[in-house]
Parts: C-alpha cells; structure tokens; sequence
C-alpha cells in the first residue's frame, strides 16, 4: 500500500477483520499522506531511517452493521518505507495507547559465499 501512496494523500476504504474486537469485521477508512522525503542531514538516533521516506497512516474503524458518524477506534501511525513504525497512536474510545520508536536492532543480510 504504501509504495502506491506517493507524494499525494490517498484514501483506502474496506472490510477487514483486523483482530481488535470480537465483533467479527469492521469497515475501515485508512487516509495515506503524501510521502514525507528523507532528511539524510537530520539528527536520529536511528541512522537506519536516515535515508528512509515515511509516510503518516490515519485508520477510523467502523461497524459493518451500524451508520454511526464517529468511529469505534482510530489508529494513527508513521511508518517508514522499510516498515518500520516510528510513531503509532492507537485511541480505542475509554483508552488511549502512544507510542514512540526508542530502540531500533536491525538484523544484518547473511552474506552468501
């Protein structure tokens, strides 16, 4: 999805069961921003990102079975073209959970002899 996202913002619109609620599935809005270019001479405590674009992911949850206005939860994430997620805010409604990219291993490729 994201490496169709660009520069533009798109809109996603689906039925998924993403695992949340027992409820079964739950018709989904996803907004994609516009590609956020890399800024290779930025500070990071994470040099892997560097040189990675990003893109801001917003996901409003609805009930397949009701017409309700306001969504049953929303999900926003950042989320960099290696998959790596560096900021995600999850509101379910009676609670909230953020969270921030603190520690960063990455595996290095076998190399092949």
């Amino acid at each position: 999805m994201l490496g169709v996202a660009g520069d533009r913002p798109q809109i996603v619109r689906a039925t998924v069961f993403d695992g949340f609620t027992d409820g079964g599935a739950q018709f989904v809005n996803a907004i994609v921003g516009g590609r956020i270019a890399a800024k290779p001479g930025a500070a990071t405590p994470f040099p892997e990102l560097k040189a990675q674009p990003s893109w801001t992911v917003n996901l409003a949850f609805f009930p397949v079975d009701k017409q309700d206005a306001e969504p049953e939860s929303e999900i926003s994430v950042k989320i960099f073209a290696n998959g790596i997620a560096g900021l995600m805010d999850m509101d379910f409604g009676d609670f909230r959970v953020s969270g921030e990219l603190k520690n960063l291993e990455t595996a290095r490729l076998p190399v092949c002899k």
